[in-house]
């Protein structure tokens, strides 16, 4: 394998949104609720 070679997935959940959310003091659901997606899926 090549240096730097990443496995998995792309990303497809925007983090820099989630921090925000997370900024503003909303919690993990809300976060979730509002971007529609599942609460397990984003890590914060």
């Amino acid at each position: 394998m090549a240096k730097g070679v990443k496995f998995g997935r792309k990303r497809t959940i925007d983090r820099d949104k989630v921090q925000a959310l997370r900024e503003q003091g909303l919690g993990a659901t809300d976060i979730a609720r509002q971007m529609k997606i599942a609460i397990t899926s984003k890590k914060i």
